[in-house]
């Protein structure tokens, strides 16, 4: 297959976790099927340095306008600011596309929100367009947050309805993309009230088969090795872990608890294990390199993930690959994309205690059937294979009727 493919992501970094690195994964997928790949985002001319961490099957990366830096709004002013950075590259975006007509497919990577409109709504109607796969069709858990993040939640909220009615009337000409990806069934809700009609479900995140291990795990540790990996702020609840740990110690279950990552929360945390008295059990490691991600996965017998928001998780994904089954409130991306064996753990909320001890109640339930252990380790290895790069990519293009020059065929809807 030849053709010239155009992806669109307002941040794009080779090698970032985040939906950064999201553009850098796309690409160099569609190169290995022969098309020529060129990365539109902003901020200035990438350094020499810059360009040699790009892949070299990618054929150009384009900068426009000014990288704001934006970072995850956890305040609604910050909501706010993120949006008018946006609508601002998406102007120039506009501008460029009209100017450049050349391509075969137009893919929109950036910023996973079904709210945000895609910058490629006046494009020549001759390109096939791709959206997504996107989020932010979905309200956090207001009894899941505490108080201090209720504003920001409200304020989405009060723009959902006004984001709705000015999607049905971007999308109620021509202008509706070719296919629209969603991560969960909040987001496919909102995609439908705004007129899509080509809506498909896929997990936001990708993993390349190499980072998969060839079989699942013989059981878990003695001491039970919990893992929290993020951002540590208040939408993701990492205090959860710290009351999983706390009740597993109570229940005489020798337990330890490792933090990864950093943030405006960790001044709590470490209050609140020694409020708990669990401090000795709790380890903070600050952020670490991806490599080391890696490790810590492999060393560990849950990765616990109790996010109020989040529409997906990379991290959940990259522990399947390990046979690294999850602790979770099944809602919003997990819940709807994710097997219930690899990510265990309650759809309701009832509680950040509740919550706890119900996910205490599986790792006893693990405990008690070894083989039930070993059993969800391999179902995350298999559910992980089913999400590289390689079959979203296969996917879309099949989907739009392209050729594939793999031969793989379109997968079901259900598994990406």
């Amino acid at each position: 297959m030849t053709g010239n493919i155009l992806i669109l992501a307002y941040e794009a970094m080779p090698g970032s976790g985040t939906e950064a690195g999201l553009a850098e994964k796309w690409a160099r997928i569609y190169s290995g099927q022969g098309y020529k790949v060129t990365i539109l985002s902003s901020g200035p001319t990438d350094s020499p340095d810059q360009l040699n961490m790009w892949d070299p099957c990618i054929s150009k990366v384009i900068r426009i306008g000014k990288n704001q830096h934006a970072k995850a709004a956890q305040k609604p002013h910050e909501l706010i600011k993120n949006a008018i950075h946006y609508r601002n590259w998406t102007s120039q975006v506009r501008s460029f596309l009209k100017a450049n007509s050349n391509w075969h497919i137009i893919h929109h990577v950036s910023w996973g929100s079904i709210r945000l409109a895609p910058a490629m709504t006046t494009v020549h109607p001759e390109a096939k367009t791709v959206w997504g796969p996107l989020g932010g069709g979905q309200l956090a858990l207001f009894r899941g947050l505490p108080f201090r993040a209720w504003p920001q939640e409200l304020l989405r909220a009060i723009a959902f309805p006004i984001a709705i009615a000015r999607q049905r009337a971007r999308f109620s000409g021509k202008t509706e993309p070719s296919l629209t990806l969603v991560t969960n069934d909040q987001t496919r809700k909102f995609a439908d009230a705004s007129g899509l009609d080509q809506v498909e479900m896929m997990f936001a995140d990708g993993i390349d088969p190499a980072e998969i291990v060839d079989k699942g795990r013989t059981g878990a540790h003695d001491v039970v090795r919990l893992l929290w990996l993020g951002r540590m702020v208040h939408s993701k609840r990492p205090d959860i872990s710290l009351l999983v740990l706390k009740n597993l110690l109570d229940r005489g279950v020798q337990a330890s608890l490792v933090f990864a990552g950093d943030g405006p929360e960790l001044v709590r945390l470490k209050q609140l294990s020694k409020r708990l008295q669990i401090d000795e059990n709790v380890e903070f490691l600050g952020k670490v390199p991806w490599s080391q991600v890696i490790d810590l996965y492999d060393s560990s017998d849950y990765l616990v993930f109790t996010s109020m928001r989040d529409s997906s998780s990379p991290s959940v994904l990259e522990a399947a690959g390990r046979g690294l089954p999850s602790l979770v409130l099944r809602h919003q991306g997990v819940g709807s994309m994710v097997p219930e064996i690899v990510a265990r753990g309650p759809r309701v909320w009832r509680g950040a205690q509740n919550l706890a001890m119900s996910l205490v109640d599986d790792v006893l339930a693990h405990r008690d059937d070894p083989q039930g252990y070993v059993h969800a380790s391999n179902e995350a290895i298999a559910w992980a294979r089913s999400q590289t790069w390689d079959n979203k990519v296969s996917y879309v293009l099949d989907y739009l009727g392209e050729e594939i020059t793999d031969g793989q065929g379109r997968q079901p809807s259900n598994t990406l």
